[in-house]
């Protein structure tokens, strides 16, 4: 095929997926909690706050540091809010606009490397990839994906060149992306390793090449919590710990449940990578350092999407297992697969069964993303945030002290700033003297309406927070102990 026709082929496709969803993005998906958390540091520090907030009562340093995550998103957000306005569009379309160029950039990198059909049909693979849906929120996932992607081409020209040069930009970009998201550890670790066991003449000289670009981004991660480091290095491990101590099985399990239709292409991915493509790495690997031959880019590629896929797998079963963490994950399976088969041509058994394992997983997942762009499209005008303020100011007396759940850190602008209470909060820590706003994930997250703290309030109102959908759930507004409701 025409390398200028598979391009625009791929522009068409992956547009049609941006475009899809992000006319919606002010209001759809709903409200979630994460956003809240990654969010309302940049939302404090425009209203002349601290830009420290803490995440949950009994986390350290809450009060005096932010540094649960990456610090560069957070960062990033104080440009957006202030060139597109506090809204949830600005809180969104870094992560949707980053992640769709970043899959842009992977099919002109397959493209590059004479491989057109591969990059088409990754851009079609993006419409119904699950990853998709879930760019929709306010995080960083989508991010972090387009720097690894960055990173994906100079060192696929290292594998062929070994230029130190490529090796440098490498590690620029997989920095870059670690500042994101802390989660890529896994690429910086894994292409770190190829390059000390693949490196020709002059292999200290190289892995300071790799050294020298993640120290950029490094710096400045150091340069942004250095007023109160070992404060940041105690949250962070907090947070951190906080995360991991559900048990792997009920993480599975609760991802695996959440997936609903997607479930199918999740565990087609995994069972791709762990059956084919880890073998294949293991194999391409012993063979590469022993000839070390000057490789063509197509199949230097090939080696390099399988162990970001490897990589990727690895990020994924050791994190919380949110669905959100596909993100960084399901595209290079996808890339590896369909770059071999291309590459290796259909008499290769291995990658044509992989292929038709991915394309059945897929089927149920696109259908799913329809009905999300379906949603969107049918709810947009009942998602409008007014009715949510007319209900808090109808049941809160004016002047009243009270918190919300995250979710509502955008929605509750409008008539009160820095109101945001910590998620997670134990039923003992809720202020006994204010209102509380709460969503029915944050009912669930302290244990219902009984739990001692809420048991001695009054419900003021409950109901869905958009009437005339589900989408969103519902809220539950509470008076102060002893208080009664509003008259």
């Amino acid at each position: 095929m025409n390398s200028r026709l598979a391009a625009v082929v791929s522009v068409a496709l992956v547009l049609a997926g941006f475009l899809a969803f992000a006319a919606y993005l002010d209001r759809y998906p709903p409200p979630y909690f994460d956003e809240g958390a990654y969010n309302q540091p940049a939302l404090r520090t425009l209203d002349g706050l601290s830009f420290a907030w803490p995440l949950a009562a009994s986390a350290p340093y809450g009060k005096l540091v932010w540094a649960y995550h990456g610090p560069f998103y957070p960062r990033l957000q104080l440009v957006t809010f202030r060139l597109l306005g506090a809204s949830s569009f600005a809180a969104r379309i870094p992560n949707l606009a980053a992640a769709c160029l970043g899959i842009l950039l992977l099919c002109g990198i397959l493209i590059r490397v004479g491989r057109p059909w591969a990059a088409i049909l990754v851009a079609l693979a993006w419409l119904g990839d699950r990853s998709l849906v879930e760019c929709l929120f306010g995080r960083m996932d989508g991010l972090a994906l387009l720097f690894l992607v960055c990173a994906l081409w100079p060192f696929t020209r290292w594998l062929a060149t070994g230029s130190g040069r490529a090796l440098f930009w490498t590690g620029l970009c997989a920095g870059t992306a670690l500042g994101f998201h802390p989660a890529t550890w896994t690429y910086v670790a894994g292409m770190g390793a190829a390059a000390f066991f693949l490196a020709p003449a002059g292999k200290w000289r190289q892995i300071a090449c790799y050294g020298a670009g993640l120290a950029l981004p490094g710096a400045a991660w150091l340069a942004l919590i250095a007023p109160y480091f070992r404060e940041s290095l105690v949250q962070f491990r907090w947070h951190l710990h906080q995360a991991k101590h559900v048990d792997f099985t009920d993480r599975l399990t609760h991802m695996v449940a959440v997936l609903r239709w997607s479930r199918y292409w999740a565990v087609a991915l995994m069972a791709v990578a762990v059956l084919l493509l880890l073998p294949t790495l293991a194999v391409r690997l012993r063979h590469f350092r022993s000839q070390r031959p000057v490789a063509r880019e197509a199949q230097t590629f090939v080696l390099a999407a399988s162990l970001f896929a490897v990589c990727g797998l690895t990020a994924l079963l050791v994190s919380p297992m949110w669905p959100y963490y596909l993100i960084t994950f399901s595209i290079w399976p996808v890339a590896a697969v369909l770059a071999m088969v291309e590459t290796e041509g259909l008499r290769y058994k291995p990658a044509l069964a992989a292929l038709i394992v991915l394309a059945a997983g897929w089927l149920p997942s696109a259908a799913w993303n329809g009905m999300r762009w379906r949603e969107a499209h049918l709810f947009y005008a009942k998602m409008d945030p007014a009715p949510f303020l007319e209900r808090v100011r109808a049941a809160i007396p004016p002047h009243a002290r009270f918190e919300v759940s995250p979710e509502f850190f955008i929605l509750i602008r409008p008539i009160a700033h820095d109101v945001v209470k910590a998620p997670l909060s134990r039923p003992a820590e809720l202020p006994p003297d204010e209102w509380l706003v709460l969503s029915d994930n944050e009912l669930r997250q302290i244990g219902g309406i009984q739990v001692p703290g809420l048991r001695e309030r009054k419900v003021v109102y409950s109901g869905l927070l958009f009437p005339g959908t589900a989408a969103g759930g519902t809220m539950t507004i509470f008076s102060p102990v002893g208080a009664g409701a509003r008259p």
